[in-house]
């Protein structure tokens, strides 16, 4: 038998998931889509195995969103358990009366009993049950009130499947017309005196100065954490390379490709997981205490106007770590086109790993105090750019579609690490194992082209030779074959220019004098700009599913890098800088 756990958003049906089932569960996407399904079984008294399937939350049968269209197409795959949150009655009945109206009978569980008395909400269950016509069983997860009662009731719903159709002639109001019948008497409130956070979390001056304090501080402790932790697995892969040199003696290309290949590769790919663990857990902590609708609700009006909703912000904001998990972060995000946008115009946001080559690069080339405005003028470019480009793609490409945010603001309340934890765990494993054998592969790849033809010199590799290839399309950027190999190399990490540098100069502390300052400008609003991270380019394919959008970006990207830099080195040398 399989049950379907069914219900508006933060109703609790999740953790009645799990309160019911324990800790085996299933995680699977559903077909042609990213959303995530979850499912795990469990045996009653009887000896009868159950199948519990929580399907996303959704306000209406009128679906727009992939997680909403989702649950309708389970509708009518097994029999419904409807989780009705006790301290919103009225809205969470919206949905269960579209459901009775469509001749599903679904068994109800009443959640959140315990959170509704401490806000004074008082329902009379009987009279509830009487005037739904259903069985209404209240439950709390938390404590395991009623759950044996619950699953005892399993065998009681209706096995009768029932395609789900909003019959035609009640009106949204009308509709509430008829919850307000069924809630007279049923439902009392005991008046409650209480300070609200929001005055200050919502207010439209205070609250962006409280939002920028608290995505400031999770920064600090992300770099602060995150980043030790990152090198420290780099560093740790670096001395397995070593401790394998000697025993790859007599192989040096095969040295070669388990050190600096395959090695190399998989640290690179390692050496993310820190920083999207800790992100996905900070978010998380920020998700369940309630403060990360609030962050969404105040930004949602800036970011309409480059295509995106609030929840795009989340996501922006950890383009500026890194653009890896900020893309799978945008799976909060409702509208198919809007998320879309985000994805493509995360990665002009200077991540952290642009800084090695911005910090080399500045020091180098321009005093102190040009050097903060030419840093500041980097992370501002690459806001603009996003913004722009996101304008860009919302009025000529995805013009026909809007992303309204419909947002439930849900209450305070103290974070609860069992679902944090899997959170992190789900989506850093699915990390690694669909963006792992990609980012692997295009290592090995990179690799073979600065060492073959074996024996030849570095200008004189494959990598070198696209180098002198290049030359002639970045020479108006003002960039040499070496700086192109330097491009090439940066394409399997960023962080890789600053060393490919030095390998070609041999590690000289006068390199900087074969470049002007107008070169170095050039190459970073050049580095800003452009699409220089296979693995963003691996999740990207990841997550749409075709190569067609990350071949998009890096085309795109790249040009208006190229046209950027281009305009920037030419100005400069018809004013004789």
């Amino acid at each position: 038998m399989q049950i379907l756990l069914i219900g508006n958003p933060n109703a609790g049906k999740s953790s009645l998931f799990e309160a019911l089932t324990g800790t085996c569960v299933k995680i699977a996407n559903h077909a042609g889509v990213t959303v995530e399904q979850q499912k795990a079984c469990c045996c009653l008294s009887s000896g009868e195995s159950i199948e519990f399937v929580d399907l996303p939350g959704l306000y209406s049968l009128n679906a727009y969103s992939d997680e909403e269209k989702v649950t309708l197409n389970f509708l009518n795959e097994g029999r419904l358990l409807f989780v009705l949150d006790a301290t919103h009655l009225k809205r969470n009945l919206f949905l269960l009366t579209e459901l009775l109206d469509a001749g599903h009978r679904p068994l109800v569980a009443l959640t959140q009993v315990d959170l509704a008395r401490k806000l004074g909400i008082q329902i009379d269950l009987e009279l509830l049950q009487s005037r739904l016509g259903l069985k209404v069983i209240s439950v709390s997860a938390k404590t395991g009130e009623g759950l044996k009662e619950l699953k005892l009731a399993f065998g009681t719903v209706s096995a009768e499947a029932r395609r789900a159709k909003v019959e035609e002639g009640k009106k949204p109001h009308q509709r509430y017309e008829h919850i307000d019948a069924i809630l007279e008497g049923v439902l009392t409130h005991a008046p409650l005196k209480r300070w609200n956070p929001d005055a200050v979390l919502l207010h439209p001056v205070g609250g962006v100065f409280a939002l920028m304090g608290i995505f400031g501080a999770l920064f600090l402790i992300l770099f602060g954490i995150g980043k030790p932790l990152a090198d420290l697995l780099e560093t740790g892969f670096e001395h397995v390379g070593w401790l394998l040199l000697p025993v790859l003696t007599g192989y040096p290309l095969l040295a070669s490709l388990v050190v600096d290949g395959v090695i190399a590769g998989v640290g690179t790919l390692l050496a993310f997981v820190p920083l999207i663990a800790l992100l996905f857990f900070l978010l998380g902590l920020l998700e369940e205490s309630g403060y990360l609708a609030r962050a969404t609700f105040l930004l949602d009006r800036l970011l309409s106007k480059a295509g995106l909703s609030g929840r795009a912000f989340v996501p922006l904001l950890s383009g500026f770590a890194c653009a890896i998990p900020a893309i799978l972060s945008t799976r909060v995000i409702r509208s198919k086109q809007s998320r879309m946008i985000a994805m493509l115009v995360i990665p002009f946001l200077s991540c952290s790993a642009r800084l090695p080559l911005y910090a080399l690069l500045i020091a180098a080339f321009f005093p102190a105090w040009q050097g903060a405005l030419v840093m500041l003028g980097l992370y501002s470019l690459g806001v603009f750019a996003a913004f722009i480009g996101g304008y860009c793609l919302k009025r000529f490409w995805f013009k026909a579609q809007t992303d309204e945010l419909i947002l439930e603001m849900p209450r305070y309340r103290m974070p609860r690490l069992r679902p944090i934890y899997k959170i992190v765990l789900e989506r850093t494993g699915a990390f690694l194992k669909q963006a792992g054998t990609l980012i692997l592969s295009m290592s090995i790849l990179m690799w073979a082209l600065f060492h073959f033809p074996q024996g030849a010199v570095l200008e004189q590799s494959y990598a070198g030779q696209l180098g002198h290839w290049l030359e002639p399309a970045i020479a108006p950027l003002g960039f040499d074959w070496k700086i192109g190999l330097g491009l090439l190399a940066s394409f399997s990490a960023r962080e890789v220019m600053v060393s490919t540098l030095g390998v070609i100069y041999g590690l000289d502390s006068n390199w900087a004098l074969a470049y002007s300052p107008l070169v170095a400008l050039s190459l970073l609003v050049f580095f800003a700009l452009a699409m220089q991270c296979m693995s963003t380019l691996a999740i990207m394919r990841q997550e749409t599913k075709t190569w067609k959008w990350p071949l998009f970006q890096l085309g795109a990207m790249t040009g208006i890098a190229w046209i950027s830099s281009c305009v920037i080195y030419q100005a400069g040398s018809a004013l004789g800088y």
